[in-house]
């Protein structure tokens, strides 16, 4: 089954973006949940686009979504791994 679409992260960082997830959508989101990046690109040489399959609680079936945000928030993005193998592990920060 395909994932659900939604093309609108959220935090204080995207508030003036308009490809982010609403804050009522982000409630549903599971904080514990893995995430998955399965495409991005460079955007008006300061952002970051990304499309990416969200985790949502309780439910089996991702939430599907297009998210511009700062280079610095991509930055703070855990772990990367690219589809070559290559892995980015970054230090959490507040």
């Amino acid at each position: 089954m395909a994932a659900r679409s939604y093309s609108v992260i959220y935090g204080k960082d995207m508030i003036d973006y308009m490809r982010k997830v609403d804050p009522d959508t982000a409630e549903k989101l599971d904080p514990r949940g893995t995430n998955v990046c399965y495409f991005s690109m460079l955007h008006n040489d300061t952002d970051i686009r990304a499309k990416m399959l969200l985790k949502v609680k309780g439910d089996s079936k991702p939430l599907e979504a297009t998210i511009d945000m700062p280079i610095a928030t991509w930055n703070k993005i855990s772990q990367i791994i690219y589809d070559d193998g290559r892995e980015t592990v970054n230090a959490p920060s507040n």
